[in-house]
């Protein structure tokens, strides 16, 4: 201890960080009484509520909570004898409400200013408080720098500080409380990587649930509906990387233009200063955007904060970033093995029913459905590709899911490169002509490798650098038919690819008969694809010859919502299954009958 100020020993307490907020510039207020609003003024300023801009990495006024700590508590000393102090005096709309609603008629205060103590002025310190992310360059206890310290942090449980804390023990030492002023948790990045393995030295991990998942916002305007689009014309952008989100999130910002760095300044897209219960013109908290820039294509810039103080955009200040499509997609085929709020189609949307009210900004969306907004658009288009959650990987353009009358609610996917930032903090980064290029982005989550050509050739799946969580038993033989949440959906290891079977079966139901029966319909050695394998050839096979201009279908079936539960004319369970077709969309009910046969593979 410090006099009466514990300094904690061998523990990580530097990634919070407290500021004294500013005075008001005038000591002026208002109080509302009898539907009336008057103004009044105290004898010095008080705090502003409104949070400060984070002043810099190396800022004298930032305090850790050692100092903090001991600032408080001086200041509280002080204030109670009397001495000079950092304490303000406020008047509080509440506690003269509540002081006026126990007074009996004829005896209520109509001006607050009429007993300068009285309980609704309150001495107050307001302080705004910092937390970094949740990722490490150097280890926090020893100082040493780790390349692979990011395996250590992501997947973890909640990290937490207690602040004013006050620890009890048993009598038997075998227990132990804590009770605290205030408590801060921060959840950890989920990452779908396979941290044990050795050769594994960078990946990506996205945020555990979505910050803004709750304000309903749209891509491109604030003004958007379900029955209207965006008002404006939006030309191309040039974020067509299908597996680098923070190349395409760069161009969506506006910092590069792909040649050139451009200097952009966070007040652009950013309101700091605003109290964190803001509301915007939407009626919904749109936390520190700006009010024209309260839109999901910029929601990803909150995660992010000016580290150096100077006020522009700079490239190691780009760490969280809107996912690729491709990230999306890969995502599905680890996200087993991540906490159920970061998947991609958490529980609170697969047990939801009904649709959105008529005055809700997503009026008439299916509450069931999730439609993830990637940082991906068409070659040549503004508008971006989105990940339709419920059928994992099912995608459309933006608002053709409207369209179709297939509404849902809009989301983004946050994520943050890990052992990769000594590679983007630079301007030259983003500037590459191929963003896409494995040099230009975090590790391969598969690797694939192929040989022979034609609808012949045989590609090969290396998925151990997906987590373990994520994947089932080895099989020589088929795998039963169940849905896409079932470990028969699940990845092996790795796959190989084999003969493609035309006109195999008439359609789903004739499959699964197939398969309960022990019908063979692969080559010996050799099994129908699982939705999860299916996706795997959908995304990284691109050769069109190899599929032969034909859809091919899958043993997994589909379980969730109204279509998972939907029937036949005669009235019997009438599952529904995926297709896929180089070219086209990864779809429900397919055409056709086509199988590409795979088998498990031990890389």
């Amino acid at each position: 201890k410090v006099g009466d100020t514990e300094v904690p020993s061998g523990m990580d307490y530097k990634w919070v960080h407290f500021m004294v907020n500013k005075l008001n510039d005038t000591s002026d207020y208002s109080y509302k009484y009898g539907g009336n609003t008057y103004d009044r003024s105290l004898s010095t300023p008080a705090y502003s509520h409104k949070n400060m801009r984070y002043p810099g990495d190396t800022s004298s006024v930032l305090m850790d909570i050692v100092q903090f700590t001991k600032f408080i508590k001086e200041q509280k000393r002080a204030y109670k004898a009397g001495n000079k102090n950092r304490f303000r005096r406020e008047f509080d709309q509440d506690w003269f409400d509540w002081y006026n609603d126990k007074l009996p008629a004829g005896k209520k205060v109509s001006d607050p200013s009429s007993d300068p103590d009285g309980p609704w002025f309150r001495d107050r310190i307001y302080i705004t408080v910092f937390v970094d992310e949740y990722y490490y360059d150097v280890n926090p206890i020893t100082g040493d720098a780790d390349p692979l310290l990011w395996k250590r942090f992501v997947n973890q449980p909640n990290r937490l500080m207690h602040i004013l804390c006050d620890n009890q023990k048993s009598l038997d030492k075998a227990s132990s409380a804590t009770g605290s002023v205030i408590t801060l948790r921060q959840r950890s990045i989920q990452t779908p990587y396979n941290i044990e393995q050795d050769d594994l030295l960078s990946g990506w991990g996205c945020e555990t649930e979505d910050e803004n998942a709750d304000s309903y916002l749209w891509y491109f305007e604030t003004g958007e509906s379900m029955s209207s689009g965006p008002s404006g014309t939006y030309s191309p952008m040039g974020n067509y990387a299908i597996h680098n989100g923070l190349y395409n999130t760069a161009r969506i910002w506006g910092v590069t233009s792909g040649n050139t760095w451009n200097e952009v300044s966070w007040d652009t897209y950013l309101d700091y200063t605003r109290e964190n219960d803001h509301v915007g013109s939407n009626g919904y908290n749109i936390v520190f955007l700006q009010e024209d820039k309260a839109v999901l294509r910029y929601s990803a810039m909150m995660r992010n904060r000016d580290n150096n103080g100077n006020g522009v955009i700079d490239p190691e200040e780009i760490r969280w970033y809107t996912a690729s499509l491709g990230q999306l997609q890969f995502l599905y085929f680890g996200e087993l093995g991540l906490n159920e709020a970061a998947i991609l189609y958490p529980e609170k949307f697969s047990t939801a029913t009904g649709t959105y009210p008529a005055e809700h900004p997503y009026a008439g969306a299916d509450k069931w459905r999730c439609h993830i907004i990637s940082s991906t658009a068409n070659s040549g288009k503004a508008n971006p590709r989105i990940l339709w959650a419920e059928e994992g990987l099912s995608v459309s353009n933006y608002r053709e899911d409207i369209g179709w009358n297939m509404k849902a609610p809009y989301s983004v996917k946050c994520v943050r490169n890990l052992g990769f930032d000594s590679k983007t903090s630079t301007k030259d980064y983003f500037l590459v002509d191929k963003p896409d290029d494995e040099e230009n982005r975090p590790q391969n989550m598969i690797n694939v490798s192929e040989s022979g050509s034609g609808v012949s050739k045989v590609y090969k799946f290396d998925m151990t650098n997906i987590n373990d969580a994520s994947k089932r038993f080895y099989t020589s033989v088929e795998l039963e038919p169940y849905d896409e949440k079932s470990e028969m959906a699940r990845i092996y290891q790795g796959f190989e690819t084999g003969e493609l079977v035309t006109n195999a079966v008439s359609n789903y139901q004739d499959l699964k008969s197939k398969l309960e029966s022990g019908t063979q319909i692969c080559p010996d050695g050799y099994r129908v694809p699982n939705v999860r394998e299916l996706g795997v050839m959908y995304i990284l096979c691109e050769d069109a010859k190899w599929w032969d201009g034909k859809y091919s279908r899958t043993s997994t079936y589909y379980s969730l919502g109204p279509l998972g539960k939907k029937t036949d004319s005669s009235g019997n369970n009438g599952k529904q299954s995926w297709g896929a077709k180089y070219g086209d969309n990864f779809t429900l009910e397919p055409t056709g009958g086509h199988i590409r046969c795979v088998r498990d593979w031990t890389p």
